[in-house]
Parts: structure tokens; sequence; C-alpha cells
């Protein structure tokens, strides 16, 4: 039962995970939101002052990992729509 019980809560917060990307894309589509170069240039710089990085390797490794980036991306269009 235990097992079966952490498989539920996994579906559920997957579901809700989902269900906030879907409204979210929903938003930036009707409302014409979108991310910029600079607000992404600008997240990348406090990241990269957060974790103490050098700005040119961060901006390199994102650009070897397209997931990453997206990820990112989608992290300010989500803060972007709830600033709304």
């Amino acid at each position: 039962q235990g097992q079966e019980k952490v498989w539920e809560n996994l579906r559920g917060e997957a579901l809700r995970r989902i269900q906030t990307s879907l409204t979210f894309s929903a938003i930036a589509r009707a409302e014409n939101v979108a991310v910029s170069a600079d607000e992404f240039q600008a997240e990348v710089l406090n990241l990269v002052k957060e974790r103490g990085m050098d700005e040119k390797q961060a901006l390199r490794q994102l650009s070897n990992n397209p997931e990453a980036a997206q990820a990112l991306a989608d992290e300010i269009l989500s803060q972007k729509i709830v600033a709304m």
C-alpha cells in the first residue's frame, strides 16, 4: 500500500504540473506574453552571480543543452505570468 500511495501522489503532482503548464501557455498566447532575449540574458546573469559561475561557460552550457535553456525560458515566462 505504501508504494501505491507514493505513485498516486506522484501522478497527482504530475497532473497538477501539466495543468499549470497548459494554463500558463494559454495565458501567454492570449496575452501575447513572451520571453525576450534581454530577459533571458538577464536571468542567466542572475544565475551566474548567485552560483559564482563564469558567464561564458554558463551560456555555452545552455547552448549545448536546449532542454535546460527551454526550462529557464519557461521559468521566466511563468514568473512574468504570475506577476501579471
